[in-house]
């Protein structure tokens, strides 16, 4: 099979797109999980459009066979096949992270995850623009599921800034899911950076207009906990009670909505993490509380319960404190909870230095890439004397080059909320808009977060 790596690819893809039934057919599947782990990457990397094909054809007929968690391995294995480097983006990661979302095997997709992404070839790999929006979204999803919320805050808010001409559903999922993640990091709606397409900014007040005011209440929240943590006796245990419920009364009634954009489960956990952010709010206050105090200011119904609520948070690391049994007390930013006091922390931020100069190489590398390419040069000039003449500056998109940025272009390839009310004014003229439902997120409409 390795001697004959390119026949075996045209013929295996040329059935699984004409001759494979919908329900699957389990010799196609195990025929080309076999070619996926045993074949040559010289030669398949000559046909790569038609390796990501059949990667995606693998993909859909594991899922129909009931064997999504059997194609993880092969497919994991075709990314470092087409892949020339491992920091590379392609067309197969979206599937590899589609069928670990599906087998809710999160963890599967470390490795891949854990790759500072920054290599875009389309010519050795046949990645497009959609590749990389779905790159972000499927790895925030994946992120979410394990609650590694900045890291998938970090790839929604990729997908979000990309060039655009014309708001495409994909960013607009991810802009709905930025929303959720940051309330469950700081309990704050997100600061979009400036350089985020005015589309976008455009579509965002009116696509995004639930989520805007679940953050606005949510805020509200966070502000009562802070007074609250402050306040001594019934009041401000009052006050965060009534905060809080607003929040839950408020999420019930637009319930349909979460659903309808498969968000379900973010907005319980929004809610439920309010207690959280009671009690980092308490944490800024004082230095030391006794357990019924942190239940009465983080309205929570009985000591035994803030208890348990404190030491989940010291375990996953979202505040320094320890529990006091002698006294029941929670002592807060104590000198020997310091994350830094131990040999494994300082070999782990040695580790991330060194991610980081290597990372600088690589950025590097690319700048340089780019300002010495000539399309590149001559629309830097043209745009110079258009300024220059008061005009405006030429956006539209040049050819594709090595970084992930000149993919974002117009997103003429994009699915995109065009031309009708409501959508954002993000159309353009000759183009007719897709509902959020378009196929590039389709998959993920039966994806409800709420199994995370």
């Amino acid at each position: 099979m390795q001697a004959h790596s390119l026949g075996y690819l045209y013929l295996l893809e040329a059935k699984g797109r004409h001759a494979c039934p919908p329900q699957g057919d389990i010799l196609f599947f195990e025929a080309t999980t076999r070619f996926l782990t045993l074949c040559d990457c010289t030669q398949v990397r000559r046909a790569a459009v038609k390796f990501t094909s059949l990667c995606s054809i693998y993909r859909a007929q594991a899922v129909a066979l009931g064997k999504t968690k059997h194609c993880i391995l092969p497919l994991r294995t075709a990314i470092k096949t087409l892949c020339p480097t491992p920091g590379a983006i392609s067309p197969i990661h979206a599937d590899f992270f589609q069928a670990c979302l599906l087998a809710k095997c999160y963890s599967a997709a470390e490795e891949i995850l854990q790759e500072e992404a920054h290599a875009v070839d389309p010519g050795a790999t046949g990645v497009t623009s959609t590749d990389i929006l779905l790159y972000c979204y499927y790895g925030g999803m994946l992120e979410t599921g394990r609650r590694r919320y900045t890291r998938a805050f970090d790839l929604y808010l990729t997908a979000i800034v990309a060039p655009t001409g014309v708001v495409n559903a994909i960013t607009m999922a991810c802009l709905k899911k930025l929303y959720l993640v940051s309330l469950l990091i700081n309990g704050e709606s997100p600061s979009l950076p400036k350089y985020t397409s005015p589309p976008v900014l455009r579509a965002m007040k009116s696509e995004c207009a639930a989520y805007i005011e679940l953050a606005k209440v949510a805020a509200n929240a966070s502000t009562a906990a802070a007074g609250a943590a402050g306040c001594s006796g019934a009041g401000g245990a009052n006050g965060v009670s009534a905060a809080t419920v607003d929040l839950a009364a408020f999420a019930t009634s637009k319930s349909e909505i979460w659903r309808a954009d498969g968000n379900v489960g973010l907005v319980r956990r929004v809610v439920e993490t309010g207690s959280k952010r009671n009690i980092r709010a308490i944490t800024r206050t004082f230095s030391s509380l006794s357990a019924a105090g942190v239940a009465q200011r983080a309205g929570l119904s009985n000591p035994q319960e803030s208890e348990i609520e404190i030491l989940r948070m010291i375990e996953s690391g979202e505040v320094n404190a320890r529990i006091n049994k002698r006294d029941n007390m929670a002592e807060f930013g104590t000198p020997d909870s310091d994350v830094f006091a131990s040999t494994e922390a300082a070999a782990k931020l040695e580790e991330l230095l060194q991610r980081c100069m290597e990372l600088s190489t690589v950025v590097a590398a690319a700048d340089h890439s780019v300002s010495c390419d000539r399309a590149f040069i001559s629309k830097t000039e043209v745009n110079k004397n258009v300024l220059g003449g008061g005009g405006r500056i030429d956006l539209t998109p040049g050819p594709s080059g090595a970084m992930m940025g000149s993919l974002g272009g117009s997103g003429e390839d994009l699915p995109f909320l065009g031309g009708g009310s409501g959508s954002g004014g993000g159309g353009s003229e000759g183009q007719e808009g897709l509902p959020m439902s378009s196929p590039a997120v389709e998959l993920l409409d039966n994806l409800d977060d709420s199994m995370f």
